[in-house]
């Protein structure tokens, strides 16, 4: 049996494909999930012989080159305008973040300058910029700084290269050393979590999503009060956070209800979405109902417990969370089997064990590695097992029930996915039992 390390990846693609950012060599929507080459996207698209080799580099050594694989060491991160290829080198691929102009129909790749000494553990991505945190917890950022969304108060609107940025000390901490360990991308704002639970805030301001002062917010300045965070999150024009009572705190743009408030339409100070569970349910509860992982689409919210199970609230026109409604407070999202048509009830719930959401979509990955999807397909970004063609129901522009999203190899088992925008990316294995492997 092939160790884990050696076990070969395949990369799937699917959703809005206008600036070639689904690494399939062209600008066409996919549809379906997609098997994609990365080694022969690379090959032809670029012309730096050191992008190849990275990857050559990050693959296994039994990488066969007709058959995309991923190392561990490659991460593939999507905004829906762009996306970044981390190896030991890092190249952006698509229109926004390069500074020259795309040739015809094709894809660019531009390839990001780290000092040598530097390495890149963590890559995130925002609609109109990226954000890059090397193994000593600095941080760097490029693209778009017209709103100050890169942390670097000066009159360059559009970095290229990743630029270092440089927090101000927490003056409640001695050591005055920062070491990030996290970043989350709004639209034109970010916020960045420290190892000691301080959050800073930078960018677009004008729905107060980071300080009670409206406009832009150039320089990067602490938002979260004496609040301890945890985890950060941050939608199209609001923020989130949650603490180390697992509380979750929110600000900024309520129009579609995603701070949890009904009568309001923005909150210019941090306001605490109410408990998910009531404490009888708490109390009734053995389990661990602390709080695994929460994201944010554009406008709705998502949340995954340590149990397994999935809560979402905020807009939900188009199915984001489960429901058509306008807007929605918090409701359970779940995946449960289907036999004869028939759902089975609460206690066959599948396990949940990640969560992601694109611009207006929600995505569920099981414990057995199946991965469902909800809410706007315009782009067949939800990859719904059908073409695009002229029946009414395979043109369909959303889904409310969560469905199965089907890859063309039968046995892919998901090991996570990307999502951003209208794109999306997921990296899979072949199930070793189905190929005759025993699972021992």
């Amino acid at each position: 049996m092939a160790s884990s390390n050696t076990r070969k990846r395949l990369i799937y693609s699917w959703g809005s494909n206008a600036s070639g950012l689904l690494l399939t060599g062209d600008r066409v929507d996919r549809f379906k999930p997609e098997l994609i080459d990365l080694d022969n996207f690379i090959n032809q698209h670029s012309n730096s012989c050191s992008v190849q080799d990275a990857i050559e580099q990050a693959t296994p050594e039994n990488h066969n080159t007709n058959t995309s694989g991923l190392g561990d060491q490659c991460t593939l991160k999507t905004s829906g305008a762009f996306t970044i290829i981390h190896t030991s080198t890092t190249c952006a691929v698509g229109d926004f973040l390069l500074s020259q102009q795309c040739n015809g129909n094709l894809p660019s790749i531009h390839i990001l300058k780290f000092p040598s000494s530097l390495k890149i553990e963590q890559v995130n991505v925002g609609w109109t910029c990226a954000s890059f945190i090397s193994s000593s917890g600095d941080l760097y950022m490029c693209g778009s700084n017209a709103s100050g969304q890169c942390g670097l108060p000066s009159r360059r609107r559009f970095l290229s290269e990743p630029t270092k940025v440089d927090l101000p000390p927490n003056i409640n901490n001695n050591d005055k050393s920062i070491k990030v360990i996290q970043v989350a991308h709004g639209w034109k704002h970010n916020l960045v979590l420290s190892s000691d639970g301080v959050v800073w805030g930078f960018g677009s301001n004008v729905h107060n999503q980071l300080t009670s002062n409206t406009g832009k917010t150039l320089h990067p300045q602490i938002v979260s009060e004496n609040k301890k965070i945890r985890q950060i999150a941050a939608g199209m024009k609001f923020s989130l956070l949650l603490d180390d009572r697992n509380i979750i705190w929110g600000r900024g743009n309520n129009s579609f209800s995603q701070l949890g408030l009904c009568s309001v339409k923005k909150c210019a100070e941090w306001v605490r979405i109410e408990p998910l569970l009531s404490d009888q349910d708490v109390q009734a509860s053995r389990c661990d109902l602390s709080i695994k992982s929460m994201v944010c689409g554009w406008h709705h919210c998502i949340i995954l417990l340590s149990i397994g199970r999935v809560f979402a609230w905020g807009r939900s026109d188009l199915g984001q969370c489960g429901v058509v409604q306008q807007s929605t407070q918090v409701v359970s999202l779940d995946v449960r089997p289907v036999n004869n048509g028939v759902e089975a009830d609460e206690s066959r719930m599948y396990y949940i064990k990640a969560i992601n959401a694109s611009a207006e979509s929600s995505y569920l990955l099981t414990e057995k590695g199946e991965l469902w999807s909800c809410g706007w397909n315009e782009h067949g970004n939800l990859g719904h097992s059908f073409d695009q063609t002229n029946d009414e129901n395979q043109s369909k522009s959303f889904s409310a029930s969560l469905k199965k999203v089907e890859f063309s190899k039968k046995d892919a088992v998901v090991e996570s996915i990307e999502a951003g925008g209208a794109s999306v990316f997921a990296i899979c294995h072949p199930n070793e039992v189905s190929i005759g492997k025993s699972p021992l």
